[in-house]
């Protein structure tokens, strides 16, 4: 069962891209997910937590947490697909709800503990026996309640968002931001968690793997000058930096679920 739905509540829509449950029966124990710049707070409805791999070996993380913006491919377990709530962040959408710059987050997937406190260690508990529906409603009431402030956006860093995910070159971003590369930068980082550079790279990866056939016949010298690389060995090499597999290796779950790699 999947059920997905756009934010109800107004206050949240330029906030959250979606809110979803999901409960399924993965075919794999472990899936490789490519990261996209987003991010995520997630909701473990019949398991305390899940592993995924890192240079020192598994860790685990809390299944009630705020998947921090990742800058490379993780291999997680697939445990949460058994039955999660998602708030599935638009960009730079989740800085108001979190009491910390983002960046803090980067690489990492704090426990909504971490993030709330006492009431964030409830959040499960208080799903429990709830319909999926009622579920995503009270995720957005959560949410709401813990906004910071009044919940406007920040026009120009929309501005910046909506150019980079364009392909404006982040010195043209810069500038048309009206202030040095410092400042920028740091404003950046605290409302998504990643440099504006490191987040332009990983939205051309997503306008490529969007872009690829569904017959796997891929012309990557066109993609390459498609998408702003210099050119296909530059494609190449961002794409295994980023995804930590060649493109010939890149076998997506699915045409619709392209940053989903089961392994």
């Amino acid at each position: 069962m999947h059920l997905w739905r756009p934010p109800r509540a107004a206050a949240l829509r330029p906030f959250v891209d979606s809110v979803e449950y999901v409960e399924d029966t993965p075919a794999t124990l472990q899936e490789r997910m490519v990261p996209g710049g987003g991010i995520s707070l997630v909701v473990m409805l019949r398991e305390a937590g899940f592993t995924r791999a890192d240079v020192g070996g598994p860790q685990w993380v809390d299944g009630a947490c705020l998947t921090g913006a990742q800058q490379h491919a993780q291999v997680v377990s697939t445990a949460p697909q058994r039955g999660m709530v998602a708030v599935n962040f638009a960009p730079g959408g989740a800085a108001p709800f979190v009491p910390f710059p983002l960046h803090a987050a980067t690489g990492g997937y704090p426990s909504l503990g971490e993030v709330w406190g006492r009431e964030g260690e409830l959040v499960r508990e208080r799903m429990a026996g709830l319909t999926p529906d009622r579920m995503l409603d009270l995720a957005e009431e959560i949410l709401l309640s813990h906004a910071v402030g009044e919940l406007t956006r920040d026009r120009a860093l929309d501005l910046a968002l909506r150019s980079l995910d364009a392909g404006a070159p982040v010195g043209v971003v810069v500038e048309r931001f009206g202030t040095t590369a410092k400042p920028f930068i740091r404003r950046f980082r605290a409302a998504t968690g990643l440099t504006p550079k490191t987040y332009a790279r990983l939205r051309r990866l997503q306008r490529v793997l969007h872009s690829l056939p569904p017959d796997g016949r891929v012309d990557w010298s066109r993609i390459a000058a498609d998408q702003g690389y210099h050119d296909q060995s530059h494609l190449i090499h961002d794409f295994k930096a980023i995804t930590g597999l060649t493109p010939s290796q890149y076998r997506p779950r699915s045409v619709d679920a392209p940053n989903h790699l089961p392994c």
